[in-house]
């Protein structure tokens, strides 16, 4: 009896951690995912400029929506768009990921023509990032300089204070 009461305890004690080590997915789902869901949905009855406090109207947004001429036209584009695209996307992909998983000649060319666009991006804002950041001459230490602040950023000396 006394093993099974410890088998237990034990039991509530890694449940409580477990939900420790899962409480920020949850607080950061629930900011970050379904807040701003809700605020939208309030908002959808709502009229706000970002200036005057927020005014609830009702159902006015809708009736305003409903009598407005475009709105038929926008629906049936974005439901053409979204019937031709996705189809087309899903397709493609396949296709793709078929043709990476054959012995085919040329297929290392493919795969970096395939994953280029994504390597040239990240390479080309990491150019940027030390165009901004640079101790010698980047943009943030120019517009310091104008500013009259000298600026000495850690993340940017050797062995410095970052």
């Amino acid at each position: 009896m006394r093993t099974k009461k410890k088998l237990i305890a034990a039991h509530k004690r890694e449940e409580r951690a477990a939900w420790l080590f899962v409480l920020p997915q949850v607080i950061g789902y629930l900011l970050f995912a379904v807040m701003p869901v809700v605020f939208s949905l309030y908002l959808c009855f709502c009229e706000w400029d970002f200036y005057n406090p927020i005014q609830f109207v009702g159902f006015d947004n809708f009736k305003l929506l409903a009598s407005d001429e475009l709105f038929p036209k926008s629906i049936l584009n974005t439901l053409l768009f979204v019937i031709t695209t996705v189809p087309v996307t899903m397709l493609m992909s396949l296709i793709l990921a078929l043709l990476c998983n054959r012995k085919i000649r040329g297929l290392s060319f493919y795969k970096s023509a395939f994953y280029l666009p994504m390597v040239t991006s990240t390479v080309a804002i990491s150019m940027v990032f030390f165009w901004i950041f640079s101790p010698d001459f980047g943009l943030l230490v120019f517009v310091f300089d104008k500013l009259g602040i000298q600026a000495r950023f850690g993340w940017t000396i050797p062995n410095g204070p970052g």
